[in-house]
């Protein structure tokens, strides 16, 4: 897969290891490896430190607690201790894309604030401006908003996911799964989005519920940038920050507008792209995505008959999306079930809801609140007004019948109510 030759262009040549670690020895990767990538033929991907391993991206667990073991290094950091250049920009899977995941947004920033325009059209129009018309038509894998590799259909165990996994991880602030609970059939997966309360005993919103509906189930908490997620939950909090997150939006349109007359290389642009979309809203819904991908790595890499229910809110819900889209055409069903509540996800494309669904071989349930002003003012103009609405107060419409939608408007009156009021509406 071209993917993988990424990983292999990476190996020859190594200075660490003397290029005795050689993965394909294909004439073509060989010519892909003599031609290409300067800062890649110094060290393998293992001494550079983009991997933990060569032998981590195939190894299994007996337990999804065993985590840690995918990401403990196999062989020194070399590519830490030498000054190269452009080494900030990371390794090949990620960078092209997490970069370019600023561009639409500043795009929709500029379209909106200085042409008056909303949706494709604004987000069209400030790309063009900024001379990334390629991007506007949708280039560079860019789809929705967010330009993130979550591997889809390929979190299968292999390398591949493995590079993403180890990827992604390092950039996820306290990312770590904690067992809450012994107990005999799947394991519930709970994941948090805006936090309320502060990062210890995350779970305790959620105790009336498993308490009524998994009370036998092993529990386990997964979390991930919890204090951005507690940072977030204070502005959720305060729909004034509207006017906050405006003003941001206006900046950054005053900002990115600047670039346009610039003579700069794309790289050079892609990167101050990437700073100006430095939001937090934007951020942590990169960072979702993100945490999405590795979590279908880790739980592709446990054994074929471990199954799981994820619980996600918010944010979480978010996760829960990019997991079961990474899950998708694995050879084993992992999921038995998945519950988004109040999701910061957009309804998006029927046939990306198609696959997300067809990770679970039980029920993807969606619950949403017309009363929810957070996804309804904040979550809209954190992502600068693009893409679709969120699941959290909308219908998703897609061909999977195992795919249902349940309007909890009358328990749920805010974002924060969701998880108090889930033993409640739950559907089990």
């Amino acid at each position: 897969p071209d993917g993988q030759n990424v990983l292999r262009r990476q190996v020859f040549n190594c200075r660490g290891c003397g290029g005795r670690t050689l993965v394909c020895g294909a004439p073509k990767c060989k010519e892909m490896a003599r031609g290409e990538g300067k800062v890649d033929d110094l060290y393998c991907s293992a001494h550079a430190g983009k991997i933990a391993g060569f032998g981590r991206l195939t190894q299994k667990i007996d337990v999804i607690e065993d985590y840690l073991t995918l990401f403990k290094r196999e062989v020194v950091n070399l590519g830490k201790m030498t000054k190269i250049a452009g080494a900030a920009v990371g390794g090949g899977l990620v960078v092209g894309p997490a970069a370019f995941v600023a561009a639409p947004v500043v795009g929709g920033a500029i379209g909106s604030t200085v042409y008056g325009l909303s949706g494709a059209a604004a987000v069209s129009k400030g790309l063009a401006t900024l001379g990334l018309g390629a991007l506007a038509a949708g280039g560079y894998g860019m789809a929705g908003g967010i330009a993130v590799i979550t591997a889809a259909g390929a979190a299968t165990g292999g390398a591949l996911s493995g590079v993403i996994a180890n990827a992604y991880v390092g950039d996820i602030q306290g990312f770590k799964i904690t067992k809450l609970k012994d107990g005999a059939g799947p394991s519930v997966l709970l994941i948090n989005g805006f936090l309320t309360q502060q990062e210890k005993n995350q779970e305790r919103e959620w105790l009336n519920t498993l308490g009524k509906h998994y009370l036998r189930n092993p529990w386990y908490l997964v979390e991930w940038e919890s204090k951005n997620l507690h940072d977030l939950g204070k502005t959720a909090g305060d729909i004034s920050g509207q006017a906050a997150m405006m003003q941001v939006l206006a900046q950054l349109a005053k900002e990115a507008t600047k670039l346009a007359g610039q003579n700069l290389n794309p790289l050079e642009r892609a990167l101050l792209l990437f700073k100006l979309a430095e939001n937090p809203w934007h951020v942590a819904m990169t960072k979702a995505a993100m945490t999405g991908a590795v979590l279908a790595d880790i739980i592709s890499r446990t054994p074929g008959q471990k199954k799981y229910v994820l619980l996600g809110h918010s944010l979480g819900a978010r996760v829960t999306y990019y997991s079961l889209r990474g899950l998708a055409g694995g050879p084993v069903q992992r999921v038995k079930a998945a519950h988004l509540l109040g999701g910061a996800v957009g309804t998006g494309k029927a046939a990306d809801w198609d696959e997300a669904a067809s990770a679970v071989y039980g029920p993807l349930n969606n619950y949403y609140s017309k009363r929810d002003d957070v996804l309804k003012i904040l979550y809209t103009t954190g992502r600068m007004f693009i893409g679709t609405p969120a699941i959290g107060r909308n219908v998703i419409r897609c061909g999977a019948e195992n795919l249902a939608n349940h309007d909890v408007t009358a328990l749920v009156g805010a974002h924060t109510e969701f998880k108090k009021a889930s033993a409640e509406y739950l559907v089990t």
